[in-house]
């Protein structure tokens, strides 16, 4: 298999790029990258650089705009695609006919596992609670997942230096899904654990050097298939349309509108509070049973978290925004066909588009998978492994909100570069990401490159440190990320008893939330961003549209619990408050 490729010089809107590439199928795939000063134009591939560690200050300019380099959104409808689906511990996998031959034997498997257990799994049909058996080994999301991995067909280089996409499976992997292999199981609430897509076209956006490029996928080993005879030429005639199509967008003058305002008023707002799972009280009381299992030698640290429900955009509700119809803002026409309206028209979007504006981040997505619906503006990156092994984790631990003046805002930087409880926080999970990565890494090749750098964003200053190594030969990209999955920022340590502590406290699935959002590439790169300030929403054929946003924090010996409810709060602003909404406990 081949890639063809064309070249697109201009600055162009990924907005608009994403409402180009839309053909209704109601699925959107966009992995965006953005920081401030870049007016929302432009998330993947790009190296970061090292910045300053020891609680120095990162260079701002050289990390952000090198990580801010890249955004990808991928078409979802072409003639070589596919879907890996997870949920309530049984997969799914199905592929258009040209890619079907690629994947065959792991269908086969999966449909002869279910015609010898009545189509339940092992596990015959376990509650959400998480009562019940084991899943069968054969059928665990990362086991799945490396057989369709191998069954994807290799392409040798990336077609586009400097970016490690060369097409392949993109979506999310839920955070229940780090219970594997470990025993009893809890799914996500309303919604498959995960998801991706395999994409075989997509447009790639370089910020730095103002290109796009875009990509197709194309069959050159000489097959007499029809099918894949037809989709390549299907898909060469789509890469010359869109390469058409993206060349008139560079060609515009002036900024699109898609590129989006936070204070613009015809964009979506909430305007109503989000209410919490749990009472501030109850948050509290949980933070010192987290404290009471630390004092008990059971944990150093535990991530706990909760989750906020967040009202669907007020044009949803029956506000007509810009000319369009309440039928189609309301969702009428989605419940009818299941698929929702066009992207241009989609509340939805609007929304991501105020959130981008007002928050820029190096890891955003706006991914809609089936009835799953993900806005997110991630700061984290999770793990990213290159074709060539080298794998960083970027851990973030230590969190600020930015003040209201300059004076404010210095002394708010100031307190957290000096905050000992927040380095303690975050030397404890690079310790956890280093054990994490040695799990696949060659011996002696993982180190510490940045120890507790501080970065500062739209909304937060943050604390990241920056762990790197070399994968061992032979060792799959989808072995790297089990081994380090879930992200060790979002567990605690040691991560399986902080795990259950947190389990236990929080008595809900997570869901998306707390696990990861990226790709894995045909070339055998990976990047993946932490689920955090991640609004999903999952909408369900007889209740609506049912939308949560989860947050949390670490939980140390000297924590308060006043101040770690505080730190919640903190952490919704960057979305709720873009949203016309607050937290509400």
């Amino acid at each position: 298999m081949r890639i063809e490729v064309r070249r697109i010089d201009g600055v162009v809107d990924p907005a608009a790029v994403a409402v180009t590439l839309d053909t209704g199928t109601g699925d959107v795939i966009w992995l965006d990258s953005a920081r401030a000063g870049s007016n929302g134009l432009s998330h993947t591939g790009g190296r970061r650089g090292q910045g300053q560690g020891d609680g120095q200050a990162s260079d701002q300019a050289g990390d952000q705009a090198d990580r801010a380099r890249w955004s990808i959104v991928a078409a979802v409808d072409g003639p070589f695609g596919a879907t890996f689906v997870h949920d309530r511990g049984l997969p799914e996998v199905a592929a258009q006919p040209a890619a079907e031959p690629w994947f065959r034997q792991v269908i086969d498997a999966i449909s002869g596992r279910r015609a010898a257990d009545g189509g339940v799994g092992r596990d015959g049909g376990l509650g959400r609670d998480g009562s019940g058996g084991v899943p069968d080994e054969q059928d665990e999301f990362f086991a799945v997942l490396e057989q369709v991995l191998d069954a994807t067909p290799a392409v040798a280089g990336a077609p586009v230096p400097g970016c490690g996409f060369a097409l392949g499976w993109i979506g999310y992997i839920g955070y229940e899904l780090g219970r594997e292999p470990r025993g009893p199981m809890r799914f996500a609430d309303g919604h498959p654990d995960g998801a991706l897509r395999f994409v075989d076209r997509a447009v790639l956006l370089d910020a730095r050097d103002g290109v796009c490029w875009v990509l197709a996928l194309v069959d050159d080993t000489g097959s007499t298939s029809a099918s894949s005879q037809g989709a390549s030429a299907t898909n060469r005639t789509w890469l010359a349309a869109t390469a058409v199509a993206v060349g008139d967008l560079a060609a515009e003058t002036r900024p699109t509108a898609l590129s989006g305002d936070a204070t613009n008023p015809d964009l979506p707002t909430t305007g109503l509070p989000a209410a919490g799972r749990v009472s501030r009280a109850r948050y509290e009381r949980d933070v010192d049973a987290c404290r009471a299992e630390i004092r008990d030698g059971n944990a150093f640290q535990v991530c706990l978290t909760t989750s906020f429900s967040v009202a669907a955009p007020r044009a949803v509700a029956g506000t007509p925004r810009s000319g369009v119809s309440d039928a189609r803002l309301s969702g009428t026409e989605a419940s009818e066909t299941g698929v929702p309206g066009p992207l241009a028209r989609d509340p939805e979007f609007a929304e991501y588009l105020r959130l981008r504006t007002a928050d820029p981040v190096p890891f955003g997505s706006f991914v809609r998978l089936g009835r799953v619906t993900i806005a997110s503006r991630s700061p984290e990156r999770f793990v990213a492994v290159s074709a060539a092994g080298r794998v960083v984790a970027e851990p973030i631990k230590g969190t600020r909100p930015r003040g209201r003046t300059p004076g404010e805002d210095d002394g708010l930087l100031q307190e957290l570069t000096t905050s000992a409880k927040d380095r303690a926080e975050n030397v404890m999970i690079v310790d956890l990401l280093r054990n994490d990565l040695l799990r696949t890494a060659i011996p002696g090749s993982v180190r510490v490159e940045r120890l507790c750098a501080i970065e500062s964003y739209a909304t937060v200053h943050q604390m990241v440190s920056t762990v790197v190594g070399t994968v061992r030969p032979g060792v799959s990209p989808a072995a790297v990320v089990r081994a380090a999955f879930p992200p060790g920022s979002m567990t605690g340590a040691p991560k399986i008893s902080a795990m259950a502590i947190a389990d236990r406290l929080e008595g809900a699935p997570r869901g998306v939330y707390s696990g990861a959002i990226g790709y894995f590439s045909t070339d055998g790169a990976v990047d993946l961003a932490v689920a955090i300030r991640t609004l999903v929403s999952v909408r369900h054929a007889d209740a609506g549209v049912v939308r949560s946003l989860g947050a949390g924090g670490a939980v140390t010996w000297s924590s308060s619990a006043h101040d770690e409810a505080d730190e919640v709060e903190t952490k919704t602003r960057s979305v709720l408050g873009t949203l016309g909404s607050a937290a509400v406990w």
